[in-house]
């Protein structure tokens, strides 16, 4: 069985990251990408299987809507996770539609309750300030996470990329002399509460 789990709601593009950190990495190491738009799932499923790697996988889910399935379906196998990143999700900039964005209260109470083990880490990145901001604010809110020792909320756009493998969201930004906000949380002893 492996013992890293990597669980990765990110906008996928082409998986690359995924791919590029199953491939490049421990033989114990696990991914899961969670993507939205079909299409972009079949062709990392297709850049996975021209690679022919066996540790990543690639499902077309609403995060928001089917999460807590797929976490609960990892529990009940004896999976630990030991790492959820969110890596450059929609902004929806519009005030009407900030309700869509992918954290919010209920994911963050979501992988709080799958991610009980003291240690999970839960990494966030974005090129948007104001999204990272938020996504930052959600987690603090909870009590759940801890910043990880290293990181400050109060200095996402100095705070490193905790992997050494980019996105291609994260190359193109740099590539146009843009920051990238960051910030890294580890699951705090705080024991789950249903609401």
């Amino acid at each position: 069985m492996f013992s890293f789990w990597c669980l990765n709601l990110t906008y996928l593009v082409s998986g690359s990251w995924a791919l590029n950190m199953a491939s490049n990495n421990r033989t114990d190491l696990n991914l899961l990408g969670l993507e939205i738009r079909r299409p972009v799932v079949d062709l990392c499923l297709r850049r996975k299987a021209f690679r022919g790697l066996h540790n990543v996988h690639f499902l077309s889910v609403n995060a928001n809507v089917d999460l807590t399935e797929i976490l609960s379906s990892l529990q009940n196998l004896a999976v630990p996770i030991d790492t959820v990143t969110i890596q450059f999700p929609d902004p929806h900039f519009k005030s009407r539609h900030k309700k869509r964005r992918v954290v919010n209260e209920g994911l963050v109470s979501c992988i709080a309750k799958f991610t009980s083990q003291i240690g999970s880490k839960v990494f966030l990145q974005s090129d948007i300030e104001e999204l990272q901001c938020d996504m930052v604010e959600h987690f603090e809110k909870s009590g759940y996470f801890d910043s990880a020792e290293g990181y400050d909320s109060s200095k996402l756009g100095q705070n490193l990329n905790p992997f050494g493998q980019q996105t291609e969201r994260e190359i193109a930004t740099y590539a146009k002399g843009l920051p990238v906000f960051r910030m890294l949380y580890k699951r705090n002893m705080k024991p789950y509460l249903d609401k």
